[in-house]
């Protein structure tokens, strides 16, 4: 589905990008800050939109090779930024030494579908600056990838020609459902891969067996599909019918559960995001969990107030705001405290 650029390898190849610069492929980042990371949703899918690239931390603009001071939960957070997109993006990464200092490099491929950022917009990589689709040019770029039907002759067709979504072919679901249900994790996780790009173009979670397959595959909990497979609930949820989105809602409680219980930051994530994608008050349970109870390594992991920006949550923001304050004002520890006032500050930041 999607083809990546070529990984670097040595710091000859480093060298070569810096003195290049940056440009339609290349974005330098000077660190992996909490301001950087707040936007890197919108870098990594206007890339993935055009013709992919590479994300360098640890150069500035001006192309001054500083490196980058590795906490070690760099990677669990850029990977979060990608699962904030919509589809989310698969991300490659890779540490490069450069005498004695090191760079982060994160590797977009170019994808056959189209993302929008943690902002619901879609970016675009216009030189070596970001820029966003209008109309025509989102609807240029849907032609150039084939996902319309039809060629648009005037702007009045842009809100009749999106390819309509159709049930998958007996065929394909019969496959993916033995996919999800094989003995093989490997194999389960190739048919899931599959499905987290099909609900821009087709319905699959109005299907009882492939319902049933991520069902079990939810309860099973295996750290390397849980993630994959709550990245296809997401997707379908924003392109999907009444019906999936119904049938995703059934899952909320499963959904919470994992959240609560992630083995993975960007696992923690994603259930917060589907959670609040539903507007469901369990998004507010589980910020309210990761407030009052989980240790600092845990809470630094997830990053909950680089989550605040999802429009679910604005339905929630009385309420949110409100236990925040209760939690200021209670016998609360002072970790929980000091975390209910991040909460509180993202939000004032955001203008909520």
């Amino acid at each position: 589905m999607i083809q990546g650029p070529r990984a670097l390898t040595n710091s000859d190849e480093l060298h070569q990008i810096i003195t290049q610069g940056e440009n339609a492929r290349v974005e330098f980042k000077a660190e992996a800050s909490e301001e950087v990371l707040r936007g890197l949703s919108t870098d990594l899918a206007a890339m993935a939109n055009t013709q992919g690239g590479v994300i360098v931390f640890g150069i500035t603009d001006a192309k001054d090779p500083k490196g980058l001071s590795l906490r070690g939960d760099e990677r669990d957070r850029i990977s979060q930024s990608a699962s904030n997109c919509t589809p989310p993006i698969s991300v490659d990464f890779e540490e490069v030494r450069f005498a004695t200092k090191v760079f982060l490099l994160v590797q977009i491929p170019r994808s056959t579908i189209v993302h929008n950022d943690q902002q619901r917009r879609f970016p675009t990589r216009i030189g070596n600056t970001t820029g966003y689709f209008d109309a025509l040019g989102l609807v240029a770029l849907l032609q150039e990838k084939r996902l319309l039907q039809h060629e648009v002759q005037q702007p009045a067709q842009v809100a009749t020609v999106e390819r309509k979504r159709e049930p998958l072919s007996e065929s394909e679901t019969t496959l993916i459902a033995r996919g999800l249900n094989a003995q093989d994790s490997s194999v389960r996780l190739e048919a899931i891969r599959d499905l987290i790009t099909s609900p821009f173009y087709a319905i699959i979670l109005e299907d009882k067996s492939i319902i049933a397959a991520i069902d079990k595959i939810l309860k099973a909990r295996n750290p390397e599909e849980i993630g994959p497979a709550l990245q296809v609930l997401r997707v379908a949820l924003s392109y999907g019918t009444k019906t999936e989105q119904e049938n995703i809602r059934a899952w909320s409680a499963l959904t919470f559960d994992i959240g609560k219980t992630m083995v993975r930051p960007e696992i923690g994530s994603t259930a917060f995001q589907i959670l609040a994608d539903l507007q469901s008050p369990e998004a507010l349970q589980l910020m309210l969990f990761w407030v009052n109870e989980t240790d600092d390594s845990t809470f630094a992991s997830i990053h909950p107030e680089n989550m605040l920006m999802n429009p679910g949550l604005k339905g929630l923001r009385p309420r949110l705001r409100e236990e925040m304050y209760q939690i200021l004002l209670s016998n609360a520890s002072e970790k929980a405290k000091k975390r209910a006032s991040l909460i509180l500050q993202s939000l004032r930041q955001m203008g909520w």
